[in-house]
């Protein structure tokens, strides 16, 4: 008995060791992060598509364009029989001058009037009577002169122009046609002011706000774009919103053209083998201090990269965490840069 007493005694009297640090290597975050891609589809929109209409009603009696012509602003693209017209300007031009005679005659009474008063030789009311009279002549005069550029603008549409310059879509008359006034002859789409639109969720509407450079590729081509405006509006079905981007450079795809749109996120992602598992949630291992720290990472999904929001220099373990629990101590055997 004393025997085994005093080989009890002699085991406790030898120190437990600490357990062994955990060597492990280690990297700085901002060394291991992927670039976060994204990509949506995306069409080339014409700011300006402008069905071009009839102001008269007349007879079609030339069409100076087909489709596919390129036309600029002010060229003539449908012609409307204007014999009408022309007769209405000229008997409007005729009463102009015949109103504007009658103003004159009825202020040189009245110029008289006024003489003949100051001798006493006619009553106020004669005078006042001059004095209607050219009011009424300057009234009329005012109606023939609107009606006069009444029947010149009605000339001038006889003549359907560009009213900017583009490309014919489509021709809705031929000669021959009846032209009624608000009927829609031609079709224009300008080629200049484009932009581009994309439908994208709450997330990716954030992500690009964010990003340095943006792009649109079309026959793999990538043309620089601007962020313009994003839509207030979400789509409740697809639970996005649309988002317009000016095109930066001369060459520019053609309207209607489709591509995607294409930029890089701020915000990188941690490859997934650096992701571990640790009591059914996921999270990754750093060194804080030769302390093994497990963050969670409540968003990751196993076998994807994720989000990690730590500082940019954190050590991050590479080699070693598959033994690793949070708070052992570590032995960083190698660091690398």
């Amino acid at each position: 008995m004393k025997a085994l007493a005093g080989l009890f005694l002699l085991l406790l009297s030898v120190p437990v060791n600490a357990a062994e640090p955990v060597p492990v290597t280690v990297k700085a975050l901002d060394k291991l992060w992927l670039p976060q891609q994204h990509n949506a589809p995306a069409q080339i929109l014409s700011l300006n598509t402008p069905d071009i209409s009839a102001e008269i009603s007349a007879p079609v009696i030339e069409t100076s364009v087909n489709v596919g012509d390129v036309v600029s602003k002010g060229d003539v693209l449908i012609k409307l029989d204007c014999k009408n017209y022309l007769i209405q300007q000229q008997i409007h031009k005729a009463s102009l001058k015949r109103s504007a005679s009658q103003l004159a005659f009825a202020r040189s009474q009245l110029v008289r009037a006024i003489n003949l008063k100051k001798k006493n030789s006619i009553s106020d009311e004669v005078l006042d009577q001059r004095r209607t009279e050219v009011k009424v002549a300057l009234a009329d005069k005012t109606l023939q002169e609107q009606n006069q550029l009444l029947s010149d603008m009605n000339v001038d549409d006889c003549e359907v122009k560009a009213p900017i310059a583009g490309v014919i879509t489509q021709r809705m008359v031929s000669a021959g046609d009846y032209a009624t006034i608000g009927q829609a002859l031609v079709s224009l789409v300008d080629m200049s002011a484009i932009e581009v639109e994309a439908d994208l969720n709450h997330a990716e509407i954030h992500s690009l706000q964010q990003a340095d450079e943006i792009f649109f590729v079309h026959e793999n081509r990538d043309f620089v774009l601007q962020l313009k405006t994003v839509v207030r509006v979400f789509d409740y079905q697809s639970a996005t919103a649309k988002v317009r981007l000016r095109l930066n450079q001369e060459s520019q795809p053609w309207p209607g053209s489709e591509g995607r749109l294409k930029w890089q996120s701020k915000q990188s992602l941690l490859p997934a083998e650096y992701i571990s598992r640790r009591e059914n949630q996921l999270g990754v291992f750093h060194v804080i201090e030769d302390k093994a720290v497990f963050t969670l990472l409540d968003k990751a999904i196993e076998g994807r990269p994720a989000i990690v929001d730590l500082p940019a220099n954190v050590s991050v373990v590479i080699e070693g965490r598959h033994r690793l629990n949070d708070a052992d101590i570590v032995d960083v055997v190698s660091k690398h840069r």
